[in-house]
């Protein structure tokens, strides 16, 4: 990154706006990154904009396995007590 803000240290056209000016900058910091590391440039350009690395149509939530696992065992041995006593 030090690279690619020593190089564009000169100020670039005065006519060229702001944002544009970051954008290029990003795109630059974003190639010299993508080059040293051994992902692509989409990829990167993800991390640093903090995006999902991948979309899906679905909604997921969170799943306590371990809490479900024991919810399952306890009904599942209170069944067959059940069952043995009969």
């Amino acid at each position: 990154m030090y690279d690619v803000l020593h190089e564009n240290s000169d100020p670039l056209d005065a006519e060229v706006k702001r944002k544009d000016k970051c954008r290029r900058l990003l795109m630059k910091i974003v190639n010299s990154l993508s080059t040293k590391m051994e992902i692509g440039s989409p990829m990167a350009a993800m991390y640093l904009l903090e995006n999902p690395d991948h979309y899906t149509s679905h909604v997921f939530t969170v799943c306590w396995w371990r809490n479900y696992v024991s919810e399952v065992r306890r009904t599942w041995y209170k069944a067959n007590s059940e069952a043995e006593d009969d």
